[in-house]
């Protein structure tokens, strides 16, 4: 049941963007604006699953990767607990 529900949501969707496509006089504005609807829509999301789940991370293991993840971006980065890390080379 939840699957037809699901598919009739999409179908929907997909139909007012159809109808919302056709109607516009510039369609490359309508669909900027399509795409930054579903960014929020998604980054709203992630907000509220990491809102939830943050009381469950582990927050050592988190910013250990977070850490070592920032060492490669940029790679001009001179901070000292980035040092142990190989760098790449631009």
């Amino acid at each position: 049941m939840a699957f037809f529900a699901v598919l009739r949501e999409g179908l929907e969707t997909a139909i007012f963007m159809l109808a919302a496509f056709q109607s516009s006089a510039d369609p490359v504005a309508t669909g900027l604006e399509a795409i930054l609807g579903v960014a929020v829509a998604v980054a709203v999301v992630l907000g509220y699953g990491i809102y939830r789940g943050g009381v469950r991370i582990n927050l050592s293991r988190f910013f250990r990767l977070t850490a070592s993840c920032s060492c490669w971006w940029p790679p001009d980065c001179s901070r000292a607990p980035c040092t142990s890390f190989p760098r790449p080379e631009v």
